[in-house]
């Protein structure tokens, strides 16, 4: 019931609403579907009741946001991410049409009922070897890489006190050899990787140095004359950039190596370094780990059945959110609110916690914090800050969707 639901629920199943009995047309026939896919996708138990109702507008903007930001994040098209990382340059962070994790994709095909997993060529076993061997790779990256979540990477690892802490060591000082001798057996083991992988994880500290982040603005103001600027990327110049580097950091030329070695590893490299946001490594050393689970082509297609499932499911889960932040502005219609909800669906599929913290008082999704349009455009014109980039694009779409949708 829940796959045919959500497979029913289409954007494109929605006439542009530029009259109401077009809008009335458009309830009639989505509304009832939509209830059904949120009937089948409930939200995280740690969620309010969020609103039932959904307006004939609302359709409108839930179709302008999903094509929309499908455009932004994939074209449109099912594939992977094109950041490299250094589980290697195989191992990409998120896929599909709207890019979820690859992490996300198996949490929420964890929620299917068997029959559902057996449609999609798989079975909860299968399922949860997968998210187990991928946890396990973030576990071992917080404790070499990041230093974060120290307490559940050590239970999920079953580690005690005094071997954490031999590991913390050798990870600060570069010791592969020590690693592999202290816990290579463990790590092969619960993640189904090579022990190589702790040298690869090793490489990955370099990333996060503020020394060598602060190395790429000095390299790029000198290469280029201008300061580096990360909301508007210029790709080409980052990449020569961080070829420079390169040459003078042998760190850096071993991550360069995991990132798969060409151009494109130097793009990736460039973007961990000027934009300093690493995170899409650890989701993709969890993406490697889970893909052990199973042949490589039967990963990939298990992600290609199930993303259509999944993205819009998670799409759902971001319009909703969106809803529940405009629930008190009175003074947001028309293109304006199309726009803005599009433009809020996207934060919270980008930066689902920020976006929660942002908008709504204690996170609560009953409690948004804005009653007018002024108040909540500052609050995305803050949170905006660094991402001027990726907001552009969204807008750009935006507008593109609505222009074909009324001419259509």
């Amino acid at each position: 019931m829940r796959i045919d639901a959500i497979i029913s629920a289409r954007a494109n199943d929605v006439a542009p609403a530029t009259t109401e009995p077009t809008a009335c047309s458009n309830l009639e026939r989505f509304h009832d579907r939509l209830a059904a896919v949120r009937a089948h996708t409930a939200p995280a138990p740690s969620d309010a009741p969020l609103p039932a109702a959904w307006s004939p507008r609302d359709a409108e903007a839930f179709a302008v946001f999903v094509e929309a930001n499908r455009r932004t994040e994939s074209g449109a098209a099912a594939t992977f991410s094109t950041l490299r990382t250094t589980a290697g340059a195989g191992h990409r962070a998120s896929f599909g049409v709207a890019q979820l994790s690859i992490r996300e994709h198996l949490g929420r095909l964890a929620r299917q009922s068997d029959a559902q997993l057996t449609a999609f060529g798989t079975t909860r076993e299968e399922v949860h070897a997968m998210r187990t061997r991928g946890d396990a790779a973030v576990a071992f990256y917080h404790l070499i890489v990041d230093g974060r979540e120290r307490a559940a990477s050590a239970s999920t690892l079953g580690l005690d006190t005094e071997l954490l802490a031999r590991i913390e060591d050798r990870a600060s000082r570069g010791d592969a050899d020590g690693l592999r001798a202290l816990v290579g057996a463990r790590f092969t083991e619960t993640t189904g990787l090579p022990t190589s992988g702790l040298d690869e994880l090793l490489v990955t500290r370099a990333l996060r140095d503020p020394a060598l982040r602060d190395a790429f603005q000095s390299q790029f103001q000198h290469d280029h004359g201008v300061a580096f600027d990360p909301a508007h990327r210029d790709r080409a110049a980052m990449t020569e950039t961080a070829q420079h580097l390169v040459l003078a950091h042998p760190e850096l030329a071993r991550a360069l190596e995991a990132l798969g070695g060409d151009s494109a590893a130097a793009t990736s490299l460039a973007h961990y370094l000027g934009v300093g946001d690493s995170a899409e490594n650890l989701l993709g050393w969890h993406a490697r780990a889970a893909s052990s689970a199973c042949t490589s082509g039967h990963f990939g297609e298990l992600l290609a059945r199930a993303d259509l499932t999944t993205s819009r499911a998670r799409e759902l889960d971001d319009f909703e959110r969106a809803l529940a932040a405009v629930a008190r502005i009175g003074d947001l219609d028309g293109d304006a609110r199309v726009a803005t909800l599009a433009r809020l669906g996207r934060i919270f599929h980008g930066a689902p916690t920020r976006a929660r913290e942002t908008l709504f008082v204690d996170g609560r999704l009953d409690a948004p914090r804005c009653h007018s349009r002024a108040q909540l455009d500052a609050l995305l014109d803050d949170m905006r800050s660094g991402r001027t980039w990726s907001d552009a694009r969204l807008a750009a779409r935006v507008a593109e969707v609505v222009a074909e949708r009324r001419t259509s």
